[in-house]
């Protein structure tokens, strides 16, 4: 089963994928395997822009089009970083992040949005949770870097 590279093409069976996880890896470090990336978004053109940017950072790449995918995602594979857009149908990119501040509190999040944001509760509640905001259209290279970061924080804290 591989869905670093076709999203979220359901495993055979629909079986958990419970490979261990795989050896993270800094950009340009020693690692066996390239770290994955989630990204969340709904516009499909834009999600597979980034997702051909990350790919060409040398990332891997899972996908899911709101929030509720995203979960069923991080149900079925390791992912160690997430980049969510904010506003989605279905569920949106702050109630993901709200979700996984419960339970998967050590996943890096990295939240982007078209539209500036004017509410400032929204504001807060990713500062509260170290989420860094990107607005579109941003260069690839702001992605890239946020990323980097984070496994860089990540491999730091653990």
């Amino acid at each position: 089963m591989d869905l670093s590279i076709t999203g979220l093409s359901q495993p055979p069976g629909g079986e958990v994928d419970d490979r261990p996880a795989p050896t993270l890896h800094v950009l340009g470090g020693p690692a066996t395997e390239a770290a994955i990336v989630l990204i969340v978004e709904d516009d499909g053109h834009c999600r597979l822009g980034l997702k051909r940017q990350l790919q060409r950072a040398g990332l891997q790449v899972c996908e899911a089009a709101n929030g509720l995918e995203a979960l069923h995602v991080l149900n079925r594979r390791h992912v160690d970083v997430l980049a969510t857009d904010i506003r989605m149908p279905t569920m949106s990119g702050t109630a993901l992040v709200e979700a996984l501040a419960k339970d998967r509190p050590d996943l890096p999040v990295i939240a982007y949005t078209g539209a500036l944001l004017a509410d400032p509760a929204i504001h807060a509640r990713l500062a509260a949770r170290h989420v860094p905001l990107l607005v579109k259209p941003f260069p690839p290279e702001a992605l890239i870097a946020a990323v980097r970061e984070a496994l860089a924080r990540r491999v730091k804290e653990s």
